[in-house]
């Protein structure tokens, strides 16, 4: 019997790991992760809620399955008190570290998102010790039961590697149509790798003697480790991929857009869309070659050595103990050829499932499942673990709690915290709570700077961003960039100089109603052209006395005379000399007796008396009144309309969204309206249509005609005649509230229907 104790010095090892799902449990399920979720899920970039980020952090993680540390020994330093449980699979340990340097992305297109991340990692393994073997570490190989026992030994691995990588991650949507929703991601990695090492055997018989030995039967041994004398030629450069893609599933997504900046569909990409979503990848595939170390070597232990396996055991397998105290007593049986190992990353799929239960309170399930060739000696591998999480999430903070069950069969239980840029949280806080064994352990944390997407700040609400708005405190129209426009000139009220009266740019909003060139405030007759001398009152007959106050406005005469000319200083004219004034004289020229009115003998021409004309009156049947209204009514605003005629009596009628029947509570109202409208012979009926903002505004005109239309059928089948009936359609121009929710936009969607006087 050959003696050897190579396999419990294994179990000593003390190395670093990275494992994917343990590190930033729950964190990577947080919608504000930022690149921390590429960890797991590559296509966590696309729809970020940043716009781009940078940051840094680092995780620690350690699991075995036989052995209980006292949580003490790290909260108190106290003694080492520990307690073993018999493994639910062969005995295995792992420990792992991560360190990420720098992570960033940036968000190209609202589509296309890249990122880069730096990170160290150190990943070691060790597992396949029998149940009895494990009880010897447990007993620190005092248990004198089962001297002289012999064990059978199945497959026993060792593995560790570290090395450096750069991750280049380019995430993209894919589909985004109402609420289907998905997106896809891809990682390249370039590994450098720095060192790496692994011991391995397919087992064979195993009896534990005294004086600290083991005895082992002729068992052959993998044996590998990197050259790190000559590191510029030892490591090749390695590639590695991560590949994954999301699918989520939106049923409100009408709801996650806003109208802002002329734009009524913006998306919300500050805010979480899904009610649930899944995901799926295949994290670490690739690997790195390295150069063997030509003191490591494959070899089958048949020689009659001893090796006490305290030394080697304190020693946790140290490179230069193993080469100087068991490689020489032991057989080379390495082929010539072999000088070079590959070290496979540590593979693993990865699924993931988040719900919505409640506005910002999420529960998830996230499961890791390491994909690896046992049989493979140089290899790192994950191990599986599945996670239940709850969480509350808002932008600035975020608290979890994960329930995780491992591969060991210990259920635990963490938390998880974020507060602005910091994140932190540990996969098991049991020993918080009174639990001393420590079967697994996990800690991280890192920080993230960066810029959220958010919806543009309204503080007036005029649906104008305040970045584009230039009075933010005044609600205002987009073609006044915002501020108010009091009287609808396009002038804004801070340029306009008369901002309640409708004026042209030119005269800086001022209106000049008789267009004389003098603007209304300065002008005492706005509405008659005058000259500014006059202060824009007219001179018809340019004696310097304005019309208003002249009394012969078209006759120049003299201030003194309001205006008038000077009565002549003579009176009594007999221009013709006859005897016969002027005043009297029927033919002032030609001299004439007084009995023929100052007219020649023979041609009479008696006083001319103007008979007064009046017009006439032409009678107008109600048909005929009713045709010509009409045809007045349709080149008349609505405004104008309302202003210029008497409103009797005026009824809305609702409908249901993108409907235009008429309910059964609206016909018995028109019905009673009817009677009304037949009571009043001289009248007219003006329907008008509107809708709410949703749909395309063309849409929206159509439907509005619509429902107009059905309500003036419904008239003229109630006895209505169709000639007293005007439709105006608008649309979603003329709303009765603002379309900002589901209560204002029902009142938006209605038929007014008016009976107007015709005696106006």
């Amino acid at each position: 019997m050959k003696k050897f104790s190579i396999l419990i010095a294994l179990l000593a090892l003390c190395q670093s790991v990275d494992f994917a799902q343990t590190s930033y449990n729950t964190y990577t399920n947080d919608n504000y992760s930022a690149q921390f979720a590429t960890s797991l899920q590559p296509a966590a970039l696309a729809d970020n809620r940043y716009k781009w980020g940078v940051g840094f952090g680092g995780n620690y993680s350690y699991s075995n399955n036989y052995i209980g540390s006292n949580i003490n020994n790290f909260l108190y330093a106290s003694a080492d008190v520990s307690a073993y449980k018999k493994p639910v699979f062969d005995g295995y340990y792992a420990e792992a570290v991560e360190a990420v340097l720098i992570s960033g992305f940036l968000e190209l297109t609202p589509k296309d998102v890249i990122g880069y991340s730096w990170k160290i990692k150190r990943f070691t393994n060790f597992d396949g010790l029998d149940d009895k073997l494990s009880q010897l570490d447990y007993n620190s190989f005092t248990d004198g039961s089962i001297l002289g026992d012999q064990i059978f030994q199945g497959r026993l691995a060792y593995n560790e590697m570290t090395w450096a990588e750069h991750n280049l991650t380019y995430s993209r949507v894919l589909v985004d149509r109402k609420a289907r929703f998905m997106k896809a991601g891809a990682t390249v990695k370039i590994l450098n790798g720095l060192n790496a090492r692994y011991l391995y055997t397919d087992g064979g018989n195993v009896t534990f003697q005294p004086n600290n030995d083991l005895e082992f039967d002729g068992m052959e041994f993998q044996y590998g480790e990197s050259d790190e004398q000559n590191q510029l030629s030892a490591t090749n450069i390695g590639v590695g991929f991560d590949i994954g893609f999301v699918y989520e599933h939106r049923p409100k997504y009408k709801t996650f857009f806003y109208e802002m900046d002329r734009k009524r569909r913006n998306p919300s990409k500050h805010a979480n869309k899904y009610k649930w979503k899944a995901g799926a990848s295949i994290t670490n595939i690739g690997g790195i070659k390295y150069t063997k170390d030509t003191l490591s070597y494959n070899f089958i232990n048949d020689n009659n050595n001893v090796v006490n396996y305290i030394d080697l055991f304190n020693s946790k397998l140290n490179k230069t103990n193993l080469q100087s105290g068991v490689l020489p007593n032991v057989t080379n049986n390495q082929l010539a050829e072999d000088t070079n190992f590959r070290m496979s990353l540590p593979t693993a799929l990865n699924l993931q499932f988040d719900h919505q239960v409640l506005p910002n309170i999420y529960v998830n399930y996230t499961g890791s499942f390491p994909l690896y060739n046992k049989n493979d000696p140089s290899k790192v591998h994950d191990l599986m673990i599945n996670t239940v999480s709850g969480r509350y999430e808002t932008a600035n903070w975020s608290v979890g709690i994960p329930i995780s069950f491992q591969r060991n069969g210990q259920v635990n239980m963490g938390v998880y915290g974020r507060i602005r840029n910091v994140f932190f949280g540990a996969n098991n806080a049991t020993g918080l709570i009174g639990q001393r064994k420590l079967y697994n352990a996990n800690i991280y944390a890192g920080v993230v700077f960066g810029i959220k997407h958010k919806m543009p700040n309204d503080t007036d609400f005029d649906l104008i961003s305040d970045g584009k708005d230039l009075c933010p405190l005044d609600s205002g129209g987009y073609r006044t960039k915002g501020c108010p426009d009091a009287d609808g000139d396009k002038i804004p009220d801070y340029q306009d100089f008369c901002p309640y009266e409708v004026g042209k740019r030119k005269y800086n909003g001022c209106p000049d109603t008789d267009k004389d060139g003098i603007l209304d405030y300065q002008d005492h007759c706005p509405t008659e052209p005058g000259l500014r001398a006059n202060s824009g009152c007219p001179d018809t007959d340019k004696d310097g006395i304005i019309d208003g106050v002249d009394r012969c406005p078209t006759i120049p005469g003299v201030y003194q005379n309001n205006g008038c000319p000077l009565e002549p200083l003579v009176c009594c004219l007999d221009s013709d000399a006859d005897g016969v004034m002027d005043e009297i004289d029927s033919c002032r020229y030609e001299p004439g007796p007084a009995s023929n009115n100052g007219c020649p003998v023979g041609k009479v021409k008696p006083p001319k008396f103007e008979k007064d004309k009046y017009l006439k009156i032409e009678k107008k049947t109600l048909e005929e009144t009713l045709k010509d209204k009409k045809a007045e009514i349709k080149t008349m605003t609505v405004r104008e309309v309302l202003n210029d005629m008497t409103t009797i009596d005026d009824l809305n009628v609702y409908f249901d969204v993108d409907k235009s029947d008429l309910k059964d509570q609206y016909e018995r109202d028109l019905d009673a309206f009817v009677t009304k409208i037949n009571m009043e012979a001289n009248t007219i009926i003006l329907i008008l249509g509107h809708t709410d903002s949703d749909g395309d505004a063309t849409y929206n005109l159509a439907l509005s005609n619509r429902r107009s239309e059905r309500a003036k059928q419904y008239l003229i089948k109630k006895g209505v005649s169709a000639d007293r009936i005007i439709i105006k359609n608008y649309g979603e121009e003329k709303p009765a509230e603002d379309n900002t929710n589901t209560e204002n936009k029902s009142k938006n969607r209605r038929v007014e229907v008016r009976i107007m006087d015709l005696h106006n």
